[in-house]
């Protein structure tokens, strides 16, 4: 197998575990100016940093928890409630696929890997870059009026997806997707140290 069709298959697995987040969140009633039907939460704010995850990003409490991806060669982190979702997931590839072909290529073949899984249509997409690192931002709508709002960033040898899952046309919903997009911030591996 080539290096392409592996990076493919590889992140096919990874991009199908983004269908499944599974931590609920606290919600409150509805209330004046607000509809009966509408989610409505309570969101507060906390940055979560995981160790060895070299990133950090605001996500809602309760603290999402780990995940092991099945493949063992990534992490899943996740939080839920009603129709929004909060997931970030990251995975190392080899530094010689990277080097092979290229920021631009593996980022879109991990993200056609991502529209592929769940059957999402894409609105946009857009070259994007955080900390001086290239990505790719991807609009994408679901079934039953929901849009996943996504980033993905290569940080070296290690690729980052960060997707917020809200229902279409809730404004509060899409700017609390935005907050945390916008909050992720990479802090790549420390140099090594030099032998003595």
């Amino acid at each position: 197998m080539t290096r392409g069709p592996l990076l493919l298959s590889l992140w096919l697995g990874l991009a199908s575990a983004v269908d499944a987040p599974a931590w609920a969140l606290p919600t409150r009633e509805a209330g004046p100016g607000v509809a009966a039907n509408a989610p409505v939460l309570v969101l507060r704010w906390r940055t979560f940093a995981p160790p060895g995850g070299r990133f950090s990003v605001l996500l809602p409490t309760p603290r999402s928890k780990s995940i092991a991806v099945p493949s063992g060669v990534g992490y899943l982190y996740t939080c839920k409630a009603d129709d929004l979702g909060y997931i970030v997931q990251y995975n190392d590839s080899s530094p010689d696929i990277v080097r092979d072909l290229g920021a631009k290529k593996v980022l879109m073949i991990f993200d056609n890997a991502f529209l592929h899984a769940g059957h999402k249509r894409l609105v946009r997409r857009s070259l994007v870059t955080r900390g001086g690192y290239p990505g790719e931002r991807i609009d994408a709508l679901r079934s039953r009026g929901r849009q996943e709002r996504s980033c993905a960033y290569l940080v070296g040898n290690r690729l980052y997806r960060l997707v917020a899952l809200c229902p279409t046309g809730d404004s509060e919903a899409q700017a609390d997707a935005d907050k945390f997009l916008n909050s992720f911030t990479p802090t790549p591996a420390a140099p090594p140290k030099p032998a003595r």
